[in-house]
């Protein structure tokens, strides 16, 4: 496990297929940070809430897995039913709370408009370099997961042959 800066919050890259088992409580959440193999660009939200940048995902309901919590939250809040692979989680585990969440990395073909919920107010692709160039405001959590997953991006980036910038 990694420690991230000063956080509580503990990150661990996880083996994906390990988090098929259900839960039965909202102390677990899943999300998706979906990538576009075509423009290498990424898909993030602005949280009503919160008034930042983040992922889309949510809270699991009774027996649901973290992949089933995943996809379910991402086509609630996207409206998207196209395909989707996942290609990489990223385990946040605050002591404090008792909380899990998982992101995944999510692979789609082409960019899409996402049809909005009442979460989210406003969803948009990025490049990797607008999101690490620190000026956007980002949920404290889910910046600690691009951190994270920037060396994984960047990589996925690199076998698509992709240069988003």
């Amino acid at each position: 496990m990694v420690e991230v800066g000063s956080s509580p919050w503990i990150v661990t890259i996880v083996n994906i297929r390990r988090y098929t088992e259900h839960v039965d409580d909202k102390s677990r959440a899943a999300g998706i940070l979906a990538v576009c193999t075509e423009t290498g660009r990424v898909l993030l939200s602005f949280s009503a809430k919160n008034q930042k940048y983040t992922g889309f995902g949510g809270y699991l309901t009774y027996g649901e897995s973290f992949r089933d919590g995943a996809y379910r939250e991402f086509s609630e809040e996207t409206l998207y039913s196209g395909p989707l692979l996942l290609m990489q989680a990223y385990r946040h585990q605050s002591p404090v709370k008792n909380f899990e969440y998982l992101n995944f990395v999510g692979i789609v073909p082409d960019e899409f408009r996402p049809m909005l919920d009442k979460e989210n107010i406003e969803a948009e692709w990025f490049t990797l370099s607008q999101i690490y160039g620190g000026r956007m405001p980002l949920l404290p959590e889910f910046e600690e997961f691009t951190i994270e997953a920037k060396p994984f991006l960047e990589g996925l980036l690199k076998t698509f042959d992709i240069l988003s910038d």
